[in-house]
């Protein structure tokens, strides 16, 4: 190796632990781009779909004040349609257990990043202050591949219109839409509505 490819892998080094320790949230000269949140998922039986507690721990990156999960946490179907017309894994995301679970990780990450920071970030939230949810194709602003274990995962998106199909994202990247008693990912994304 030369002197130069010698300088110029250094640099691509420098680079790289800069950008993971902006996504990590421990560059206190950086702004936010992102929170990683270590999540308790409730159990839950709504209607015919059992949603099972589970530990999951993910990457949200911050993106116009919206925080969208890098990968999928779990798998669902959306299966049936609750009494307002919602599909079971909306309510799901929309109850209150879900927001407390996200609450209470989002305030334990935010606390920690803001040991370490010169701007500081909101936290102490509580439920009235998040909103959880599946985002769109339009809203998420890309056709990103996200993984499941390793591996590359279709993931819902926000429901259509017609009660019996969904859109998805599908493992190579590009939307479908398809019917409901599929079982795929689910990375959802939320916001801090009363900041």
């Amino acid at each position: 190796m030369t002197e130069v490819e010698y300088l110029v892998l250094i640099q691509k080094i420098n680079q790289f632990e800069k950008r993971l320790s902006v996504l990590e949230g421990e560059d206190k000269n950086s702004l936010l781009s992102g929170l990683y949140l270590e999540i308790e998922l409730p159990e839950m039986d709504i209607d015919k779909l059992h949603f099972t507690r589970q530990y999951v721990k993910s990457l949200f990156l911050l993106k116009n004040g919206y925080y969208y999960a890098k990968d999928v946490l779990f798998h669902s179907a959306r299966n049936t349609i609750d009494s307002n017309n919602r599909d079971i894994l909306t309510e799901y995301l929309e109850s209150d257990e879900v927001k407390k679970a996200f609450v209470s990780a989002y305030n334990k990450a935010a606390e920690k990043y803001n040991e370490n920071a010169d701007i500081r970030i909101i936290y102490n939230i509580d439920t009235d202050d998040i909103d959880v949810f599946l985002p769109s194709k339009d809203f998420a602003n890309n056709n990103e591949v996200k993984t499941y274990n390793g591996g590359r995962e279709s993931y819902w998106l926000k429901e259509k219109f017609i009660k019996t199909n969904f859109m998805y994202m599908s493992a190579m990247g590009f939307s479908c839409n398809n019917y409901a008693f599929y079982t795929i990912g689910v990375s959802p994304a939320f916001i801090i509505v009363n900041a």
